[in-house]
C-alpha cells in the first residue's frame, strides 16, 4: 500500500512538473531549438531560389533577345530535387512569418482526442490489474517469486507479440476501439477468478490455468492497443511538418492512463483483500 502511495504522488509531481516546465526559459530553449535550425535552413533555401530566380531571369532575357518565345513558360518552373515548384512562390513561403512550425498542446489534443483517450482506457485498465491483482493469486502451488516472476515473464512476452501481431491486419480505429473496451472485460475476469479461488474454493491448477489465459490476453491486447494508437495517430494529421508532434500527444496520455491506472489499483487492492478477509 505504501508503495503504490509514493509511487502515485511521484508520478502525479512529474506530470505538474511537466505542464509548468513548458513555460520555463530552459525548457522552450530546447523546445524552439528545433525551430532555430528550420530558419537556418529557410534562409539558406531563401538564398538558393534567388540565385536560381536571377540565373532564370537572365535566361529569360537571353531568349526574348533571340525572340525565342516558345520556351518561356517552360523557364518559369525549375527542378528542384526531383519536383518541379513555381520559384516566386517557395520563397513568398519561405518568407512567410505566419507559417506555424508546432501545434500547440490543445491543437493536437482536438486532432487527436479520441486515440488520446483510447491509449488512457488502455493503460488504466493495465495498471489496475497488473502486477498486484495478477501475482496476488495462488499458482500452481509455487512460491510468490518464481509464479510471479513467470506472470510477468508472460505478459512481457505476449506484450512484445501483440506489438509485431499488428502488422497482420489492416491497422483501423475501428480494431483498436474494440481492443481497447474489450480489456474491460478482463477486469471482470481476474475478479472472478479470485473469488473462485478464495470464495468458493476452485482447484488452484484452474484458478492458475486461468491466470496465464489472462496474463496472456492482458499482454496481448496492451501491445496491440499501444502500437495502434502510436501508428494510427501520424495519419490524423494531414500537414506533414506536423506529424513528429502526434507521438509527442500519445506518449502525454499514455503517462496519464498509467497514473490513473495505479491510483485505481487501490480499489482492485482493496477487493482483493475483502475476498481473503472472507
Amino acid at each position: 500500500m505504501g508503495f503504490f502511495a509514493v509511487s502515485a504522488f511521484i508520478l502525479a509531481a512529474c506530470l505538474v512538473l511537466l505542464l509548468v516546465s513548458f513555460n520555463r526559459e530552459y525548457f522552450q530553449y530546447y523546445l524552439n531549438r528545433t525551430d532555430k535550425n528550420n530558419e537556418i535552413e529557410k534562409d539558406s533555401q531563401i538564398k538558393s531560389l534567388a540565385h536560381l530566380k536571377n540565373e532564370t531571369m537572365a535566361n529569360l532575357e537571353n531568349l526574348k533577345n533571340e525572340n525565342n518565345l516558345n520556351n518561356l513558360n517552360n523557364l518559369q518552373k525549375v527542378e528542384n530535387n526531383g519536383q518541379v515548384v513555381n520559384i516566386e512562390q517557395n520563397e513568398a513561403n519561405l518568407k512567410n512569418p505566419n507559417v506555424k512550425t508546432q501545434l500547440t498542446f490543445c491543437e493536437l489534443f482536438k486532432r487527436l482526442w479520441d486515440l488520446d483517450l483510447i491509449v488512457v482506457l488502455i493503460y488504466v485498465v493495465t495498471f489496475t490489474l497488473f502486477p498486484y491483482a495478477t501475482i496476488n493469486q495462488k499458482f500452481f502451488g509455487l512460491n510468490f517469486n518464481y509464479s510471479s516472476n513467470t506472470i510477468i515473464l508472460i505478459y512481457n512476452a505476449f506484450d512484445t507479440i501483440g506489438r509485431y501481431i499488428v502488422e497482420l491486419f489492416t491497422p483501423n480505429k475501428r480494431t483498436n476501439i474494440i481492443n481497447a473496451f474489450s480489456r474491460i472485460a478482463l477486469i471482470f475476469f481476474i475478479i472472478f477468478n479470485f473469488y473462485g479461488q478464495d470464495g468458493l474454493g476452485w482447484n488452484v491448477n484452474v484458478t492458475s490455468v486461468l491466470i496465464i489465459i489472462f496474463t496472456l490476453l492482458l499482454g496481448l491486447t496492451n501491445g496491440i492497443g499501444t502500437t495502434l494508437c502510436f501508428g494510427l495517430a501520424p495519419n490524423e494529421i494531414i500537414e506533414p511538418e506536423y506529424k513528429g508532434q502526434a507521438g509527442s500527444s500519445i506518449s502525454f496520455f499514455l503517462i496519464v492512463g498509467i497514473f490513473l491506472g495505479a491510483c485505481i489499483a487501490f480499489g482492485t487492492e482493496a477487493i482483493i483483500k475483502t475476498f481473503r478477509k472472507n
